[in-house]
């Protein structure tokens, strides 16, 4: 699901297609995930989110988990060299 704030900026990604393993490892289940982003700029003539969160969103008693933070500061594109 894509989730945009009032700027039309994408604010959020959230899916349920990745897996988890069961303790004894014979099984699996559909968890939870999103991307939320907290910021936008412009970098290089791009409007970039510049501030975002990887996130497993689990069950209760274990809730979300941040597993990733991001925090943009500069990007370079060289779009000559690419084939």
């Amino acid at each position: 699901m894509l989730t945009f704030n009032a700027d039309h900026d994408l604010a959020n990604f959230a899916s349920q297609d990745r897996f988890r393993a069961s303790v004894d490892g014979r099984s699996f289940h559909r968890q939870g995930w999103s991307t939320p982003l907290a910021a936008y700029q412009q970098l290089e003539g791009y409007r970039l989110p510049t501030i975002g969160e990887g996130q497993w969103v689990a069950p209760e008693p274990e809730g979300t988990f941040t597993y990733l933070e991001f925090h943009l500061d500069d990007i370079h594109y060289n779009v000559q060299d690419a084939k």
